[in-house]
């Protein structure tokens, strides 16, 4: 399985110079003035920050990049953002899913959603787990028929997940690690992807599980109508709470 993903992946063009600007960036010593000027050259890249910063769940409506990024993103998350972006852009015209930027939306969301877990995963599993969808539903994949099926049927994400991974042999975060990979983002957050794989690795695995579950079951197109399937009873009453309001707020943006 994922041997054929490996050709999409080898294909795909370098990320922008934007983002490969942003990335080359010190984690330690960046700062908000040496981020502005470079998104402020990509007025694609610029519109699709505004546009994530001002969903009501990050809080007012910002007035400019800088408050979007400083304010309402963080930006810690940019980074992360700058790489979503590039894979969004690249793979939108040979996605046979329509409305490629949904999956993307679901895994900013599920970072959201983590934030009322008592375990922290962190920004950048949540972000860069469900990469791999991407190339599920590449045109020139081989399962990507297949995979779309699974996807129309499936009543939330868990069920989806389980079936690619029994019926192909692809875990998804795993093979989320490809992109990664030939994009130069080597070392830890790949260790850490193929150990989402492993179902004896408890606390954080549960936590992306749940988070990237319930995000992405809400534009399945069969899913139910309890808003946390399927994991309505691992969650506690006050956890449930937030959760549910975080996605109300989501769908206000």
């Amino acid at each position: 399985g994922n041997q054929q993903l490996n050709k999409i992946v080898t294909a795909l063009p370098p990320l922008p110079k934007t983002v490969q600007s942003i990335l080359a960036l010190d984690d330690d010593t960046m700062r908000i003035n040496d981020v502005v000027p470079l998104i402020e050259q990509d007025p694609i890249f610029r519109a699709h920050i505004m546009a994530k910063a001002s969903r009501a769940v990050f809080g007012r409506t910002p007035a400019s990049l800088n408050e979007a990024l400083s304010r309402n993103l963080g930006l810690g998350k940019i980074k992360s953002l700058a790489v979503l972006f590039a894979a969004q852009q690249q793979l939108t015209e040979q996605s046979v899913f329509r409305g490629i930027e949904q999956l993307t939306d679901c895994m900013l969301l599920s970072e959201r959603l983590a934030q009322h877990m008592p375990e922290q995963p962190g920004q950048t599993i949540l972000l860069f787990g469900l990469l791999s969808l991407l190339l599920l539903f590449h045109q020139d994949c081989i399962y990507s028929e297949r995979v779309m099926g699974l996807w129309q049927q499936s009543s939330d994400f868990a069920d989806f997940r389980q079936q690619v991974q029994q019926e192909l042999g692809i875990c998804l975060y795993g093979a989320s690690s490809l992109m990664l990979l030939k994009w130069g983002l080597s070392g830890e957050i790949n260790r850490r992807l193929w150990a989402l794989c492993d179902v004896r690795q408890p606390a954080e695995a549960d936590t992306v599980h749940i988070c990237h579950d319930i995000a992405m079951t809400q534009i399945m197109p069969n899913r139910g109508d309890k808003p946390l399937a399927p994991h309505q009873t691992l969650v506690s009453a006050d956890q449930r709470e937030a959760l549910v309001k975080t996605l109300a707020s989501w769908e206000h943006p």
